[in-house]
């Protein structure tokens, strides 16, 4: 029988550290294990040497340790297994979530206030991978929304 399989993007943000961390819950309570997945490109350099190519991956990796630690201290019985790939984040999730029963993102876009807008990973993601999509949108502060803050109601005096 095989286990129950969560597959979680994890890039670096608040975000994407509480995705992971509902994700080992969510295996937890199947029994099953997760599966983190740090994509990494180096599309910020025009002609990328090899000693880039490895500061990404290095620093990918980094991220990607820190996360497991911390979200795997609260459920230490659910396996996590680390995955660094070379691509843009939406076809190494997806590709990597075949076979998976639940794929999870973080979203720090605008979903709150653009319903179809998660943000590009997730809406890369929605509606095309071979499993169901959890998408947990970033927290923010009370009265605060897409950063700006909202119109709070008048206190009352009593």
């Amino acid at each position: 029988m095989r286990a129950y399989r969560v597959v979680v993007g994890v890039d670096g943000t608040e975000a994407g550290g509480r995705a992971l961390r509902w994700a080992v819950r969510e295996a937890a309570a199947h029994c099953g294990v997760v599966t983190a997945v740090a994509a990494w490109h180096a599309e910020d350099f025009d002609r990328p040497t090899d000693a880039d190519l490895d500061a990404e991956r290095l620093r990918a990796l980094r991220l990607l340790r820190a996360a497991v630690r911390e979200a795997h201290d609260t459920e230490p019985a659910v396996p996590v297994h680390s995955v660094a790939e070379y691509g843009r984040p939406g076809p190494v999730l997806l590709e990597s979530a075949r076979g998976a029963d639940l794929l999870v993102l973080g979203s720090h876009g605008y979903a709150r206030l653009f319903p179809a807008a998660h943000g590009t990973t997730a809406g890369e993601c929605v509606g095309v991978a071979s499993c169901p999509v959890v998408v947990l949108p970033e927290l923010r502060p009370a009265g605060v929304a897409t950063g700006r803050l909202t119109r709070q109601p008048a206190q009352r005096e009593s």
